[in-house]
């Protein structure tokens, strides 16, 4: 359960991150944040499929 709610919070605060970062003006600091935000929910994703396939 601790794993699941771990996933959960970080997936949660990278995805505040990323609508923050949408309300900052366009230029290279907000497609920074968005392009990291993406990635990491990209990278919880993997290895959450990752974990899944082990059991």
């Amino acid at each position: 359960m601790r794993g699941k709610a771990t996933v959960l919070l970080v997936s949660f605060a990278l995805f505040v991150g990323g609508v923050l970062a949408l309300q900052l003006e366009r230029g290279g600091v907000r497609t920074t944040l968005l392009v990291l935000v993406f990635a990491a929910l990209g990278a919880v994703a993997v290895r959450q499929t990752i974990r899944k396939r082990k059991k």
